[in-house]
């Protein structure tokens, strides 16, 4: 059955983790020419400011490095708006995506943590109307037409890319969804389930539909020999990102997620769906069980993972899962 696969980084190398930072971001680029090779579709990363695990907090920068070693990897950038001028945004994205042929797909979000805002002086209260500012100027910006831009008339933004890039929102409520729907090209919602939304909006707005969302596998998979003792090195670096992520949704008083719920210990991590440990045959059965719309996502550095733990997983599914598979891969993703 066709399977679509996909890298997914955030680069958060807590101060308890071994490798250093620089070890991690050189590992990550590696992975990426690695998938690219290995027929991925598309690589993710994400932004965050001001954290004590060092999330990085230049999507733009990394998916430049990456463009420089791939060919075909989609370079999924989550850049939150508020933070950035969108002239110089429209800029950068547009030579990013001259560099890489257009493969460049920004995913235009709002940002969360208090902290971030504070950091860059900003409200958070702001967001909304600073996500569709953005949209709109970089549609304006990349059609090389005159504009008019928070009262200056703007005569040229350059370089006007060859390639419209495709646009999408981040967006994890009823509102932006159905804005997104109306002024973007896709969806990245928070929850999976969030997608039918934007799909009829879009028919609503007489818009094509976009299709079915992917049938996403876990978030955290790892294939090994050894399952049992694997879940044990694991453990300590799947389970940070759910707790800093749980710790900053009771800061701003947002629900916390239950599908990714903090864990204290690996017998809590197993029971878990969205951590899956697999041994190259269970890897292969559940790949095939999602379907033609599957979507497999590896997440090989997650919580400053060691970079060998990471490749132990990925050239086994390489050696032993891959050559079963009959992998999709589409010029433009949807969502």
């Amino acid at each position: 059955m066709p399977t679509a696969m996909e890298l997914t980084f955030d680069l958060r190398v807590p101060r308890w983790a071994p490798s250093t930072t620089t070890e991690i971001y050189q590992a990550a680029v590696d992975m990426c020419e690695w998938a690219d090779a290995a027929g991925f579709q598309a690589m993710t990363i994400g932004e965050h400011h001001t954290t004590e695990d060092q999330y990085i907090t230049s999507p733009l920068m990394f998916a430049t490095a990456v463009g420089a070693r791939t060919s075909k990897l989609q370079l999924r950038m989550i850049i939150l708006a508020p933070f950035y001028n969108p002239l110089r945004l429209a800029e950068d994205l547009a030579v990013l995506n001259l560099l890489t042929d257009g493969r460049a797909v920004p995913v235009i979000s709002a940002g969360m943590r208090d902290a971030e805002f504070d950091m860059y002086g900003l409200r958070r209260e702001d967001r909304p109307a600073v996500v569709e500012e953005t949209v709109e100027v970089l549609r304006k910006a990349w059609s090389g037409k005159p504009f008019r831009y928070r009262g200056r008339d703007i005569e040229i933004v350059s370089p006007v890319p060859d390639k419209t890039p495709r646009l999408l929102m981040g967006a994890s409520w009823p509102k932006m969804i159905r804005k997104a729907a109306a002024i973007a090209d896709g969806l990245s919602p928070a929850e999976a389930g969030l997608y039918e939304l934007f799909r009829a909006e879009r028919r609503k707005l007489g818009k094509p539909d976009p299709g079915e969302f992917p049938n996403q596998s876990a978030s955290f998979i790892h294939i090994t020999e050894d399952p049992e003792g694997d879940w044990e090195k694991l453990f300590p670096y799947w389970a940070h990102g759910p707790r800093i992520y749980q710790k900053w949704a009771e800061e701003i008083g947002k629900p916390v997620n239950e599908k990714f719920p903090a864990v204290e210990s690996v017998e809590q991590m197993r029971k878990v769906p969205v951590f899956r440990v697999f041994t190259p045959d269970e890897s292969l059965e559940y790949a095939q069980s999602l379907g033609p719309n599957g979507e497999l996502r590896f997440r090989p550095l997650a919580g400053g993972m060691p970079p060998e733990l990471g490749w132990a997983s990925l050239k086994l599914f390489e050696k032993k899962v891959l050559p079963h598979l009959d992998v999709r891969f589409t010029p433009n993703i949807h969502y």
